[in-house]
């Protein structure tokens, strides 16, 4: 029994497999395992589904603008390279420019005569499907038109210079004293003067019906012309969602570039919702700071660019001395200004307007309300609800005060004792 058990193992240990049954488990079917978006990401495999992105373009923007008096000026701005880019006056296209392949663009401008300020702004392709607005708008004040000084007709010069100055006849000798009233005959006859011939009809020439009118020889006295005002090259204010600035004051013709040697106070706002807000330029690198009645109120900073904005919180309605100090990164006062300041309500400046900004289509209207200042109101239709009302100051001049003078209240800056 024991040979036979062990002759039974051995045969079932060393039987061969049946044939196939290998490649039978080998060629077995796998199932095919399931991808993942992450995992075709990570392969490299493109997204069918996603689409790629498209930067956004940026919107157009001012660079430089002067205007002459006379409506000429030059305008520079930055878009999209290629782009084309249109000029607006008061909602109307008048020019159109392309950028270059930096993105920059000028317009030479030649604006009409108007006794009213007008806005200008700047649209990026303007035909396209999503034009796109810049987020400045420049305001124009009036223009006023040539002065044409009339020529006088030189026909008329030299038919009135005979008149006033006639030459004398050759008369011949003086005649003597006799008795006969009648002439000779033979005697002759004074020519009678050139300035006799009649003038022409469309223009007669005045006889004067009172002798003590009539001249009595020499020239004829000629009325004076009053000279022409010199016309004044209108200002430029630049309005955004964070309130006005004066980019050009208006000057005279020929009037050098302003060159900022003490701090200036440009513009007094009223937003809206009330609140006050001063505007001016300085030297870039310092700050201001504003004293209402002695009192420091607050303290802004001045931009890169020479402009400086700062709110005037919590001050009621009345009069006060308004100072503003312009002050270096030591805290030395480098330059000031002064002036008398009237708080307003805002209603009391909207009532001052009213008429203005009623009209049918109102966008911009100014008003002079001082000599040297104007209250300028624009609507803010697109900054947000209702009229912002400006008061632009023309001339700082007479505002300037010593900046070495130690007024009460003043703030200094004391040296760290660690330095």
């Amino acid at each position: 029994m024991l040979i036979v058990a062990a002759l039974l193992v051995y045969q079932r240990v060393n039987a061969p497999d049946p044939v196939g049954a290998a490649d039978v488990a080998v060629a077995t079917p796998q199932a095919a395992p399931e991808i993942t978006p992450d995992a075709e990401v990570a392969a490299g495999t493109p997204d069918p589904v996603g689409d790629p992105v498209t930067p956004a373009l940026p919107a157009p923007r001012f660079d430089v603008i002067y205007v002459n008096p006379d409506g000429t000026g030059t305008l520079a701005g930055r878009a999209a390279p290629g782009e084309p880019v249109a000029v607006l006056l008061d909602g109307a296209e008048i020019d159109r420019a392309i950028a270059d392949g930096q993105g920059g663009f000028v317009v030479l401008l030649d604006l009409a005569p108007s006794d009213q300020p007008r806005t200008l702004d700047l649209l990026a392709d303007p035909d396209g499907s999503s034009p796109r607005a810049a987020a400045e708008t420049r305001i124009i004040g009036p223009t006023t038109a040539p002065v044409i000084i009339a020529q006088a007709d030189p026909v008329a010069e030299v038919a009135s210079g005979i008149a006033s100055d006639p030459q004398p006849a050759d008369v011949g000798p003086a005649p003597t004293e006799t008795t006969d009233p009648a002439p000779d005959s033979a005697s002759p006859t004074p020519e009678a003067p050139i300035a006799a011939i009649p003038a022409p009809p469309s223009d007669p020439v005045p006889t004067p019906t009172d002798p003590a009118q009539a001249p009595t020889g020499g020239a004829t006295p000629t009325p004076e012309t009053p000279a022409p005002a010199d016309p004044i090259a209108p200002a430029i204010l630049s309005a955004d969602a964070d309130g006005v600035r004066v980019l050009q004051p208006a000057a005279l013709p020929d009037t050098p570039p302003e060159v900022m040697a003490t701090v200036a106070l440009d513009t007094i706002t009223y937003d809206p919702g009330g609140d006050v807000l001063l505007g001016g330029r300085a030297q870039a690198g310092g700050f201001v700071r504003v004293y209402i009645d002695n009192q420091p109120v607050t303290t802004s900073p001045i931009s890169e660019s020479g402009d400086w904005r700062t709110d005037l919180p919590q001050v009621d309605t009345g009069v006060y001395t308004l100072r503003v100090d312009e002050v270096d990164a030591q805290g030395t006062v480098t330059s000031r200004i002064e002036t008398p300041f009237l708080r307003e309500e805002p209603a009391t400046v909207a009532a001052a307007m009213a008429e203005e900004t009623s009209a049918e289509g109102f966008r911009v209207a100014v008003k002079t309300v001082q000599p040297g200042a104007t209250l300028w109101a624009i609507a803010r239709e697109r900054y947000g609800t209702g009229v912002m009302y400006v008061q632009v100051f023309e001339a700082n001049r007479d505002r300037i005060r010593d900046p070495d003078l130690i007024y009460p209240g003043q703030v200094f800056v004391l040296p760290d004792d660690a330095q």
